[in-house]
């Protein structure tokens, strides 16, 4: 996650503006007009975690999802449409492959469960820092640290 931080840093983006919610919704949209060109808007919910998915879901803290939208919001608004546009099988399409990839390094590092697909549902928790509870078939989880 700090290598995700410093890459923002390091990026075109001049400013990541994180909008919290506690409508359950979590995005990075390709563009908003009323935006200067340089500033990505990540929506958050802090406390919306994300339960089990068939086929290899895994339980995710906000924080993690974060960390999600986040690597989406460090990549050039031209390259999330252009991934955006090529299947994926089980990941909506390339650019959440590639994304939750990055994810499960994080997840990995921090003892939370790694997707093998972008499924899931959202589940309320008490803090930005809670996994939901839930037992996931076939979700692989990284050891406790």
């Amino acid at each position: 996650m700090a290598a995700l931080i410093n890459d923002l840093a390091d990026s075109y983006t001049d400013a990541v503006l994180i909008i919290t919610n506690s409508e359950g919704i979590d995005g990075t949209p390709q563009s908003l007009s009323w935006l200067p060109i340089n500033e990505t808007v990540v929506f958050w919910d802090p406390h919306m975690g994300l339960g089990c998915a068939a086929n290899g879901g895994a339980q995710l803290s906000p924080a993690l999802a974060l960390g999600h939208e986040l690597v989406h919001a460090s990549q050039r608004p031209w390259k999330r449409l252009l991934f955006s546009l090529v299947p994926s099988r089980d990941y909506t399409n390339l650019g959440e492959q590639i994304t939750v990839n990055t994810e499960n390094d994080a997840a990995w590092n921090l003892g939370e469960g790694v997707r093998l697909n972008h499924g899931g549902t959202g589940v309320r928790v008490p803090t930005p820092l809670t996994k939901p509870d839930c037992s996931c078939q076939g979700a692989s989880h990284a050891p406790p640290i």
